[in-house]
């Protein structure tokens, strides 16, 4: 599992909350951790997708390490990441 605990930071662990590991995830220029709205794991447990709340808007997506930030979707109101 992927959780944000202390709104500066995402953790991975074993569903039963062992083997806590900080990832380093750079947030994109002009975002801050109070604004991370949402964020969600791929499927294939590889990408990570997170929906910032602050202007501008927007859904980005990178490896789970932290590698190939981009952003995939602009002015982004109004979402919902699953």
């Amino acid at each position: 599992m992927v959780y944000n605990s202390d709104n500066s930071s995402f953790w991975i662990a074993n569903n039963d909350g062992t083997d806590k590991q900080k990832l380093n995830i750079p947030l994109p220029s002009g975002h801050t951790w109070s604004y991370v709205e949402h964020f969600a794991i791929s499927p294939d447990g590889k990408k990570i997708f997170i929906g910032f709340a602050d202007a501008p808007n927007a859904i980005y997506s990178c490896n789970i390490d932290g590698s190939d930030m981009k952003k995939i979707v602009d002015d982004a109101v109004n979402f919902v990441l699953y």
